[in-house]
């Protein structure tokens, strides 16, 4: 492994995993339609927040993939930090029909419900960046924190006296935001 944590990288490594996932999960139900015309399937996307670069990129390069797939359609919903509005917008998204949900939880105990109820109603849930606190979901799709922080933890040693300071502790990843 390098002597550097390359987050570019696992970023793009974590953005296709997801269109991966949500693409195994359409492909099939696409292939065993009868029917000549083509299907909509209706894709929920809630993400806890929207404004910044990273959910910003993961957006576009979602709704690009999704143009390339005829019988797509996205139903995206930002929730603005707010656990409540982010429960209402998925809320809505099973009223209008989805097929699949993607959320981004914006707080894990109180998105734990409506993931669970969405799972239990027999519409697949991918959760991405955060998991909720219940193992009802379909897939999760996320960077494992702990072993991120145990490795920038190790290869500190070779950075800046700032950087291991913040680095001290149980190997947790909580370092990144104050370097």
């Amino acid at each position: 492994m390098s002597n550097s944590v390359n987050f570019k990288s696992l970023f793009k490594y974590q953005i296709t995993m997801l269109i991966v996932v949500v693409f195994g999960l359409i492909l099939p139900l696409i292939g065993c339609s009868d029917k000549k015309e083509t299907p909509e399937y209706k894709i929920g996307f809630s993400q806890c927040v929207g404004s910044d670069l990273w959910r910003k990129t993961m957006l576009d390069e979602m709704k690009t993939e999704l143009s390339l797939r005829p019988g797509t359609k996205l139903s995206y919903a930002d929730a603005n930090n707010s656990s409540s509005k982010q429960i209402d917008q998925v809320k809505q998204m099973i009223e209008e029909g989805i097929d699949l949900l993607i959320i981004s939880p914006n707080e894990a105990l109180p998105l734990t419900k409506i993931v669970e109820e969405t799972y239990n109603k027999g519409i697949p849930v991918i959760v991405i960046d955060r998991k909720t606190s219940s193992p009802l979901y379909t897939a999760y799709v996320g960077a494992e924190n702990y072993q991120v922080g145990k490795i920038a933890k190790r290869i500190s040693g070779k950075q800046s006296k700032r950087f291991r300071k913040c680095c001290r502790g149980n190997g947790t990843a909580w370092f990144l935001s104050c370097y």
